[in-house]
């Protein structure tokens, strides 16, 4: 009789550790089934016309990633570094199926004229601590792309380009004797305001840059010295007006007129006389 209820009890041991296999491996399955979440990953570089159009981006050294599905913010801001105009690629993690727009934003982090506390609607402070010493410190990009997780989208590529236009203006006639020079650019018409996820700009008011003339160099201008420059969201049809003053007697003032000025263009405006003695 032992040995018959020892044999009932292997069985009914045996019986429920299959049972409880059974349910583990439910569990797992379930498990399985609900964790759909795979790495994307995301390889991002900058317009290869950066360098040659405008500055050259070399003070950006700080990008900021946000996620948006159906036009809610996913997860939290990341933040990656950049370095000589180089971006790791990253990983991030997204749920197969889903669809998101990938929002992309690279300054530099000294700079101050930027909050980007919103990326749908980063403000602008034009007149934030501008020299002509620092002016590349403002220089920024943006970038988005929007996709749906598949198996044949796990890897995205973006391209950052500049949302900015950069104007300067340069004088031949700069004379490094003559001290406390000074010098303005005065823009009718730039927009106050970028939406990174749709690439769009908004607002629109007249600014005025005063500068300390210091001796900078125009870039890739060989003889000219910078008397002012700034970064701006273009408006279309954008009357640029410059004016240079200087301790000299005579003050010499200079307006120019460009029209349907573009982001990622730099425009000079140059002479031999924007300065005088």
């Amino acid at each position: 009789m032992k040995s018959f209820s020892r044999y009932i009890y292997y069985i009914v041991v045996a019986l429920a550790m299959v049972t409880a296999q059974a349910c583990s491996n439910s569990d797992l399955g379930d498990v399985v089934a609900d964790n759909n979440t795979v790495n994307v990953s995301f390889s991002t570089i900058f317009d290869t016309n950066a360098v040659t159009r405008v500055a050259g981006g070399d003070s950006v050294d700080k990008l900021f990633v946000e996620l948006y599905s159906n036009g809610v913010k996913v997860g939290e801001r990341k933040g990656f570094t950049v370095s000589n105009h180089t971006i790791e690629d990253f990983t991030l993690p997204l749920v197969s199926g889903e669809s998101y727009t990938a929002v992309f934003w690279a300054q530099d982090t000294d700079c101050q004229a930027y909050n980007i506390d919103d990326l749908s609607n980063i403000t602008i402070d034009y007149a934030e601590n501008i020299t002509l010493a620092n002016i590349d410190s403002f220089d920024a990009f943006s970038g988005r792309i929007s996709f749906t997780v598949t198996p044949q989208t796990l890897n995205q590529s973006v391209t950052l380009t500049r949302p900015f236009a950069l104007l300067i203006a340069g004088s031949s006639n700069y004379n490094p004797a003559v001290t406390n020079q000074s010098a303005s650019l005065t823009i009718d018409k730039v927009a106050t305001a970028y939406n990174a996820i749709s690439g769009t700009i908004s607002g629109s008011a007249a600014q005025t840059f005063s500068y300390n003339i210091d001796g900078t160099a125009v870039p890739n201008k060989s003889g000219f010295t910078m008397v002012g420059a700034a970064y701006i969201l273009p408006v279309t049809n954008t009357r640029v007006t410059v004016g240079v003053s200087t301790t000299a007697t005579n003050t010499k003032s200079v307006t120019a007129f460009i029209d349907n000025i573009e982001p990622n263009n730099r425009y000079n405006i140059l002479g031999t006389d924007l300065i005088s003695y």
